[in-house]
This record gives C-alpha cells, sequence and structure tokens, in this order.
C-alpha cells in the first residue's frame, strides 16, 4: 500500500515537472484547463435551466441566478440574475428567502463594483 502511494506520488512529481518546464507547455495547460472550466459551467447551466424549466426547482433558479451574476458558463446578465433568484424565493418553500436575501444584496454591491 505505502508502495503504491509512493510510486503515485513520484509519479505524480515526475508529472509536475514535465508540464511545468517551460512556460509555453504552462501557459497551453491553463488554457485547456479554463476550456474545460468553460464547457463544464456551460453543461451547468444547460442542467439548471432544464430544471428550472420543468420542475420549477428553486435551487435550479437560485443556481442559475448565480452563474447569470458572476458569467460563469453563460453571459453576465444581472436582469436575469434577480429574476431567477427572486424564482427561487416565489417557491412554495420558504428554505430559500434567506439565501435570495443574502444573493440579492450582494448583488447589489457587485453591480456597482
Amino acid at each position: 500500500d505505502s508502495t503504491l502511494q509512493e510510486c503515485s506520488a513520484s509519479q505524480l512529481l515526475e508529472d509536475e515537472g514535465k508540464t511545468t518546464s517551460s512556460s509555453s507547455s504552462r501557459v497551453s495547460r491553463e488554457e485547456e484547463l479554463e476550456h474545460f472550466l468553460e464547457s463544464d459551467l456551460e453543461m451547468a447551466a444547460h442542467y439548471y435551466r432544464m430544471a428550472a424549466e420543468t420542475t420549477d426547482n428553486a435551487r435550479a433558479h437560485f443556481n442559475l441566478g448565480f452563474l447569470y451574476e458572476w458569467g460563469l458558463g453563460l453571459k453576465q446578465d444581472f436582469p436575469l440574475a434577480k429574476r431567477h433568484y427572486d424564482l427561487a424565493a416565489s417557491g412554495s418553500s420558504t428554505e430559500a428567502e434567506l439565501p435570495v436575501a443574502i444573493a440579492l444584496w450582494a448583488m447589489s454591491i457587485h453591480e456597482r463594483c
């Protein structure tokens, strides 16, 4: 078991040395990671939108509000962010009211920056 851990650790260090040996490979690796992150966020937005539209799920609306507010996987859009935050709070459950109130307060500051 410890041999496996040592082997894995040494392999990671070796791989790390290979990826950071030149600045161009580091930049391309960062760009590659950024691309994967953006595509994951776009996919998350797609599924949150589906859940919000089909089930009117408060969590999906809240998460869409967050993604729109910060421009993660979607184009930044404060009015749409507010709309989704409001839809999250308008559901039958009251558990979203406090998080939505905090998110709207924080967004009012974020919009001014």
